[in-house]
Parts: structure tokens; C-alpha cells; sequence
């Protein structure tokens, strides 16, 4: 190897190793995130069904039935479920757009994805 070579080398390896730690920092924050993420996701569905009992408690399953009948009600009930609906795919699609990003910096390849059933 040349002198002339040998700082371009030791440079271009320096590069390579910010590189990598940084998308190990990364990843590592990635999934700190994921984890808090899942957590929140918990702790919010145990939160509905909570409050759900409460309401299957507080209010008669036929006066519910009723006031979800009533016309205004339920054109806000479903453009409520709409734009819940368009959130969670704006945060689906945020969320997918930073694995590939990660899976980029990392160099590894895209994990399969397993399907999740959801309850309605």
C-alpha cells in the first residue's frame, strides 16, 4: 500500500464505522420505540375495555341501541370511525416508511411481515 492510498483508506474505514454504529444506534432506538409503542397500545386497549364495562354498566344495552339508531349520531359515529381509520393508516404507513429506513441504514434485509388479527 501506497502513502498516498493509506489516508483515504483509513478515512474511508473511519466513514464505515460511523456508519454502522450510527445505524446501530438506530436500530437500537428503533426498537425502544417499538417496544414503548407496544406498551402504549396495551395499556389504551385495556383502557376501552374498561370503559366499555363501564358503559355496558352504566347505560341499558336497549337506550344504547336506540340513541345509535338516531340519524346524527350516527353519521358522526362513522366519520369518527373514519378518521380513526385514516390516522391509523398515516401512522401504519409513517411507521413502515422508518423500518425501511432503518433496514437501509442497517443493511439488513426487510423482516417478513407476520399478519395480526384485529378485533372489531
Amino acid at each position: 500500500m501506497t502513502e498516498k492510498t493509506h489516508p483515504t483508506n483509513v478515512l474511508t474505514e473511519g466513514a464505515d464505522d460511523i456508519a454502522r454504529s450510527l445505524g446501530l444506534l438506530l436500530d437500537s432506538s428503533f426498537q425502544l420505540a417499538e417496544t414503548g409503542a407496544e406498551v402504549i397500545q396495551r395499556e389504551l386497549a385495556m383502557v376501552i375495555r374498561l370503559s366499555e364495562r363501564v358503559r355496558d354498566q352504566v347505560i341499558s344495552a336497549d337506550l344504547l341501541e336506540q340513541a345509535r339508531k338516531q340519524p346524527i349520531p350516527a353519521k358522526f359515529r362513522a366519520s369518527a370511525h373514519a378518521a380513526v381509520d385514516m390516522a391509523a393508516d398515516l401512522g401504519a404507513v409513517a411507521f413502515q416508511l422508518s423500518v425501511n429506513f432503518i433496514d437501509g441504514l442497517t443493511g439488513r434485509s426487510p423482516a417478513p411481515v407476520k399478519p395480526v388479527p384485529v378485533a372489531s
